[in-house]
């Protein structure tokens, strides 16, 4: 958007005047130069419409110099009226953008300079610089998708967001490099260590002390630097190993007194079938205990029947048990 415009006013008493607005947004003021109707000349015009308003610099002639602070409803001086009100309207809503994009445009040039600080300063990749960099370019990106921001302001904060973002990038490039340098070393030794556990599991003596060696590299696994393709080779190591000292100590079933596993699921199988037989049995006595005592009631509560009506009550009793 331009930052310099012309525009012809008047006063109270009809002068005219033409004035030279030029809005500087780093103080939110606009600076003013009033020319008197008798000292404007048509190469003024063009100067001030070509030259000037592309930040060239022109010889002026006699004028007045004032400096206001920008409002929200004009840029015209006090006294003055502009001959397009319009467009001087326009002007102002885009003159209020330009100051508040400005300020914030000048608000992330700081926090990325804080940023750039940081990173100049780390010897190693530091994760939290990373994230912290990667909200600062999604706020930025936020912005401008609401056009809060210019667009070139927006290149300028993505140029020197990228340029952090490669610096971080080879220290992390240089970071794996180092752990990968180390993670091989590690998994060498403990090659080195399985290769020495395999060959006492050939010669199949002291089988329980070699089944501890391979809980002891377990837990030292746990705490070395490894990548995650040579800690899940290394695990294949263990694993296979920890399999032969079974298949040595307890046979080919790789069980305690050779029982395999699906004889094992056939054991469990039975003794659950067995344990469900015996609850039926449990609940059928149960049943028939209950069955029995409430006939037993039923009966003795007839005994306590009044004489008149204990004939009827007793044959009724006879009809049912019949049933």
């Amino acid at each position: 958007m331009k930052t310099r415009i012309t525009s012809w006013c008047k006063n109270a008493n009809d002068e005219k005047f033409l004035l030279a607005l030029e809005l500087i947004p780093e103080t939110n003021t606009v600076k003013c130069l009033q020319f008197k109707d008798e000292d404007i000349t048509d190469s003024l015009i063009e100067d001030l419409n070509s030259k000037w308003k592309n930040h060239e610099e022109i010889e002026l002639p006699t004028h007045e110099a004032s400096e206001t602070e920008l409002k929200v409803d004009t840029i015209i001086p006090e006294g003055l009226i502009p001959e397009k009100e319009s467009d001087i309207s326009v002007k102002v809503n885009e003159w209020n953008f330009i100051v508040l994009s400005s300020k914030l445009y000048e608000s992330y040039k700081s926090e990325l300079s804080e940023l750039k600080d940081r990173i100049e300063r780390i010897e190693q990749f530091d994760k939290g610089i990373w994230e912290n960099l990667k909200g600062f370019w999604s706020k930025v990106q936020d912005q401008l998708r609401e056009k809060n921001l210019f667009r070139e302001h927006g290149s300028m904060l993505k140029e020197h967001t990228n340029e952090l973002f490669s610096k971080l990038k080879d220290l992390r490039t240089k970071m794996d490099k180092e752990f990968n340098l180390e993670s091989g070393k590690n998994k060498q030794d403990l090659y080195n260590e399985l290769d020495g556990i395999d060959a006492k599991i050939k010669d199949g003596q002291r089988l329980q002390s070699v089944f501890d060696e391979l809980k002891k590299i377990q837990q030292k696994l746990k705490n070395l630097k490894l990548n995650k393709e040579d800690r899940s080779k290394i695990w294949e190591r263990i694993d296979k190993a920890f399999k032969e000292v079974k298949e040595k100590k307890f046979g080919s079933s790789g069980n305690s007194g050779g029982v395999s596993a699906l004889e094992r699921l056939d054991k469990r199988y039975k003794g659950l079938i067995e344990a469900l037989k015996k609850m039926d049995n449990s609940i059928n006595r149960d049943k028939s205990d209950l069955e029995y005592q409430s006939n037993r009631n039923k009966d003795l509560s007839l005994i306590h029947i009044s004489e008149p009506t204990r004939p009827l009550y007793i044959s009724y009793a006879v009809f049912c048990l019949k049933k």
